[in-house]
């Protein structure tokens, strides 16, 4: 009887040995779904995170990409993070959840990209994306930018005075809108997919993206002046289902974390190193690059501060970054 018991024990060590093998082994394809087209930068990311992860992992990780919204809407691909339903999504930032991380739409709160590296290595950024995170039930896996917002026109306008009136189309997710505060415009919110039709048809007279969106949108077909405010800088993040995370092993986390990490900073030079490629390619097409003075629109801050008191302790701790 006791023989026989050992040989059950062995078989039943022998098939926990195998099935950790086979477990070791398990193919891993993590869906991710964001809104941009291919043409992006982030998109060109995101194969650079599958390349990568493919190499290290002899294949056994790899992403499966759902681009320019096929997944479903930018609310719907951020509730299936949430919910555990997809693995993860790029997003701007959960300010439902976690009101303090709006600071970092704050008007000229970063003054170059310089500031904005030095910024992500900080305690600051840590803590605010931590906390918003753990608010909305996700992991975060990294902060990024698309770049600085410029506005993209009907009409040339290089100070308060003459935006004013102006119908600018802004993002529909407070605090966005206050674009349309610095720069004294009317702020229109709309979804990006509707910002093409409403420049050709004059519902709107402006929209304020990115350099890298604007000429990927192909939105300069529509509107013909480029004036560089760069009144705020684009803030996303990419996001997984916390469920997934937590169902990874430590080795694959490190991993994941790993290859993201990297990417997101080769995002970060190539949306730098383009901002004058992507000006020219738009001057090609006929539009006119206009360099205002910022300082008219810098005065305007304080407006926004008389909204969002809350930002002042954040908004110098991050203006005070060195």
């Amino acid at each position: 009887m006791k023989v026989f018991n050992f040989k059950i024990v062995l078989v039943l060590i022998l098939v926990l040995f195998m099935v950790g093998i086979v477990n070791a082994q398990e193919k891993i394809v993590l869906e991710f779904a964001h809104m941009l087209p291919t043409e992006h930068v982030f998109h060109q990311t995101l194969l650079r995170v599958d390349e990568e992860l493919q190499r290290v992992t002899d294949g056994r990780i790899s992403l499966k990409i759902y681009p320019n919204g096929t997944y479903g809407s930018q609310l719907n691909t951020t509730d299936a993070v949430r919910m555990g339903s997809l693995d993860m999504t790029e997003f701007s930032v959960f300010v439902d959840y976690y009101k303090p991380i709006s600071v970092l739409y704050g008007p000229y709160l970063f003054r170059s990209y310089d500031h904005w590296s030095k910024f992500l290595k900080s305690d600051i950024c840590s803590e605010l994306a931590e906390a918003q995170a753990d608010a909305a039930g996700v992991k975060c896996i990294g902060i990024y930018t698309s770049g600085f917002r410029d506005v993209l026109s009907k009409k040339v306008a290089t100070t308060p005075e003459e935006f004013k009136g102006m119908k600018m189309r802004v993002v529909d997710q407070p605090p966005y809108p206050e674009a349309a505060t610095v720069l004294n415009t009317i702020g229109t919110p709309m979804s990006i997919s509707e910002v093409y039709m409403a420049l050709k048809t004059g519902v709107v007279d402006a929209t304020e993206n990115p350099l890298v969106q604007l000429y990927s949108t192909k939105f300069y077909e529509v509107a013909k002046n480029l004036i560089l405010t760069e009144h705020m800088i684009a803030v996303s993040q990419v996001i997984m289902s916390l469920n997934k995370w937590n169902s990874l092993a430590i080795k694959d986390q490190e991993l994941i974390q790993s290859a993201f990490d990297e990417a997101l900073t080769w995002n970060l030079e190539q949306i730098k190193a383009k901002k004058e490629e992507f000006i020219k390619m738009m001057q090609e097409q006929g539009v006119e690059v206009v360099r205002p003075d910022k300082a008219p629109f810098m005065e305007r801050i304080k407006l926004v501060f008389e909204k969002y008191p809350e930002w002042e302790d954040y908004y110098k701790k991050i203006q005070s970054i060195e």
